[in-house]
């Protein structure tokens, strides 16, 4: 009986020995490295593995601004990355900065071409400062001014939005889109209101 107990404790040790040192060499050949984009790091995206740098998919999206979309039968993953040019309008005024404290009434032209992949929705939406959205526009699948499937630009020209623009720093303009079967809406175009 001493002995098979022995034998278990013994093989146990060394079984938990070599865990040890596989995650100790796996450690070795990965790492994780710091990546920036425009000056602004992107925390755990980028890997080095046997000298070589690799970014998460999260990454890339995030700096080219597009549609991912991840094929588990192909192994393959496909951003899409369509132009989408916005402009603000206060009337017929476009502006790209405001005063602080001003109420500004506007909406947000769009024109999007190179749109490679079906849409189930798209939204328009002001970020303030501090990361508080409001948004501007939403339009469906099934709404008459939704675009018909298949098509690869069309332009919008979103409701009016009035808006005071309470404090000075940058509001963000962002245009989200979400691909049909996937629940994710994916930023695909930023513009910048500076508010001084």
């Amino acid at each position: 009986m001493k002995a098979k107990t022995f034998k278990t404790v013994l093989v146990s040790i060394v079984a938990l020995c070599c865990f040890g040192a596989s995650v100790v060499y796996g450690d070795a050949l990965t790492k994780k490295i710091r990546v920036f984009v425009n000056g602004q790091e992107l925390f755990n995206l980028g890997v080095v593995v046997d000298d070589r740098p690799y970014l998460a998919v999260d990454a890339v999206n995030k700096q080219y601004k597009g549609i991912t979309a991840w094929d588990e039968k192909k192994q393959t993953v496909s951003i899409n990355t369509p132009n989408v040019h916005m402009i603000t309008k206060d009337g017929n005024s476009i502006f790209g900065g405001v005063d602080k404290g001003k109420k500004v009434s506007f909406n947000v032209f769009a024109q999007i071409d190179s749109l490679e992949t079906d849409i189930s929705s798209f939204k328009i939406t002001l970020v303030d400062p501090y990361g508080s959205e409001t948004l501007i526009e939403e339009r469906k699948t099934g709404q008459s001014n939704f675009p018909d499937k298949g098509k690869t630009n069309f332009w919008i020209n979103s409701s009016e939005l009035t808006y005071k623009f309470t404090v000075t720093g940058d509001y963000t303009v962002r245009f989200y889109m979400k691909p049909v079967g996937d629940d994710n809406s994916y930023i695909v175009s930023e513009k910048l209101i500076i508010c001084t």
